[in-house]
């Protein structure tokens, strides 16, 4: 009873060490009740695993058979990129994977690393090298939307010596954080370097 998450009429398979579950909608589409469905069920069966965590992958809806095959694909993805990034204990939805859909493709190729290098690459080196927060103080401006007074709160920093860090990283990158598609490079490569 655990697993149907509260939908009767779930179809459940174990296939290659994974549960595969087809969750019925209302014909809508609307998959916000499979999501409810498979978290609730995720959960219930959680309790029961003492304190082992469980994680769930959610594709999206497609229909007929083929559709059926292309869901299960992206839900797997889903899971994959979500463990790779943030660990288990979830359930991963291939429509919040954002940008990653299209990067995980791509995992390994010699474009996603030439890229990282070249736009990232002097900056994690520099890091490296001197034990500084360079990249990470980047990640955090940009998750802060370029806002310096939420950036240095953030990073518990003076907003002088956040000024001084983006200042190092627009000369060891070239590139400049007033400009939307040097921002757009850097954001890419940190996400990339997430994946590499």
């Amino acid at each position: 009873r655990d697993l149907d998450g509260g939908r009767p009429g779930c179809i459940w398979r174990v296939q290659g060490g994974r549960l595969a579950v087809l969750v019925p909608l209302d014909g809508t589409g609307d998959l916000n009740q499979a999501r409810t469905a498979i978290e609730t069920a995720r959960v219930n069966s959680q309790a029961r695993l003492n304190g082992r965590t469980l994680s769930a992958g959610l594709g999206r809806f497609h229909a007929g058979p083929m559709g059926l095959r292309r869901a299960f694909r992206e839900a797997e993805q889903a899971l994959t990129i979500a463990q790779l990034l943030f660990g288990g204990d979830r359930l991963a939805d291939f429509r919040d994977l954002g940008v990653f859909r299209l990067l995980f493709p791509l995992q390994g190729s010699t474009e996603l690393r030439s890229f990282f290098d070249e736009t990232l690459g002097a900056l994690v080196h520099y890091d490296k090298k001197n034990n500084t927060e360079l990249a990470s103080t980047l990640e955090t401006f940009f998750a802060s939307r370029g806002n310096l007074q939420r950036t240095a709160e953030a990073l518990f920093l003076h907003r002088n010596t956040l000024s001084y860090r983006l200042g190092r990283v627009e000369d060891l990158t070239g590139l400049d954080l007033d400009d939307a598609e040097d921002c757009f490079r850097l954001q890419l490569a940190l996400k990339i370097g997430r994946i590499l």
